[in-house]
C-alpha cells in the first residue's frame, strides 16, 4: 500500500482541509481541541490516516498530569477510525553499557501504548544534549528503544536536516540506519532557515520546502516507502489562518510515484531482490 498524504495542522484550522486530495491529517494537539469538532470533520471527509499528536514529553515530567490532560485525544483514538498517535519524548542518549536510561524509556513507552490502546504509537526521540559526541549513540538509542517496543518512527526530515547541519552529521546515512528497525513510519516534513540569532538552522512552518528536504523525503521512501503509512507537510501559519501549499501534495505524489514506479521496474531484475530485501542503498 502507498503512503497517504496530507498535512500537520492545530486542530482550530481543520475546516480547510475540505479538498479530497488531502489523504491524511497529523492533528496537533492544544488545548482547544474540540472532539465533537473532529469527529464532525472525520464523517464528512474519512482521511487515510488520522494522527493525533500529543506533544512532547520528557523523561522528567509528571507522566499521569500529562496523560490526564490528552484524556480527549484517548477518547478520540478509541473512536474506531483506524487512528494513530504520536508524541515527541526528550531523553538523553545513555551511556555505552548503561541500560537504566534504556529501560525508563521503553517502559513510559509502554505505558503510552496502553493509555491509547487500539491506536499505533509513532515515536520521536529528541535528544536531551545536542553535542556531536552522542550522535551514534542518539541513533542506536532509537533503535534499540523501536526494536523493544514495536512502535512506529515518527521521521521528521527537516528536523533530521537541520540537526545534520547544525552537528554535521550525514542525514542519509542516519536515516538508513534507523528506518529498518521500525514497524511503521509517519514522515513529517516542513521548510528551514539559518536563524543568525542562534547561529544554528530550525524548522520553520513558513517558506518553500527546500530541494534538501525534499532529498531526504525521496530517500526515506526509497528504503522504506513499503512501511510508510503517510508523509504530513506543516500547514504554513499566516495572517488570519492556516494557508496551505498544494504543490507540496503533488510533488509528494510524484516522488511517491516514481519511487513506486523505480521499485517496481528493479524487482524484475533477480540480481536487486536481495538489495531491496536488505532495505540498502547506494547512490547511483
Amino acid at each position: 500500500m502507498l503512503p497517504v498524504i496530507g498535512y500537520s495542522l492545530p486542530c482550530h484550522a481543520l475546516e480547510c482541509l475540505s479538498d479530497p486530495a488531502v489523504e491524511a491529517v497529523d492533528i496537533l494537539f492544544d488545548n482547544s481541541l474540540d472532539a465533537g469538532r473532529v469527529a464532525a470533520l472525520h464523517s464528512r471527509h474519512p482521511f487515510g490516516v488520522v494522527n493525533f499528536d500529543l506533544g512532547s514529553l520528557a523523561l522528567t515530567e509528571d507522566f499521569q498530569a500529562w496523560r490526564r490532560q490528552r484524556q480527549s485525544l484517548g477518547q478520540l483514538a478509541a473512536a474506531g477510525w483506524g487512528t494513530t498517535v504520536s508524541v515527541s519524548l526528550t531523553a538523553q542518549s545513555p551511556e555505552p553499557g548503561d541500560d537504566t536510561t534504556l529501560i525508563r524509556v521503553v517502559e513510559l513507552v509502554r505505558s503510552l501504548q496502553a493509555s491509547f490502546e487500539g491506536s499505533r504509537l509513532y515515536l520521536e526521540i529528541v535528544p536531551a544534549v545536542k553535542e556531536p559526541a552522542t550522535l551514534q549513540r542518539d541513533a542506536d538509542f532509537l533503535v534499540d528503544v523501536l526494536q523493544k517496543t514495536g512502535c512506529g518512527w515518527l521521521l521528521n526530515v527537516a528536523d533530521t536536516y537541520a540537526r545534520s547541519r547544525n552537528l554535521g552529521f550525514d542525514p542519509y546515512d542516519q536515516i538508513a540506519e534507523v528506518l529498518p528497525s521500525a514497524t511503521n513510519v509517519l514522515i513529517r516534513a516542513s521548510s528551514v532557515r539559518f536563524e543568525k540569532r542562534i547561529g544554528a538552522v530550525v524548522t520553520v512552518t513558513e517558506g518553500a520546502i527546500p530541494d534538501e528536504v525534499w532529498s531526504l523525503l525521496r530517500h526515506s521512501l526509497v528504503l522504506g516507502i513499503h512501511k510508510t503509512r503517510a508523509v504530513v507537510f506543516s500547514g504554513r501559519e499566516r495572517r488570519g489562518g492556516e494557508t496551505l501549499r498544494k504543490s507540496d501534495l503533488r510533488h509528494a505524489r510524484f516522488i511517491v510515484d516514481r519511487v513506486q514506479g523505480r521499485q517496481r521496474m528493479l524487482k524484475q531484475q533477480g540480481s536487486v531482490r536481495d538489495f531491496l530485501a536488505r532495505g540498502t542503498i547506494r547512490h547511483e
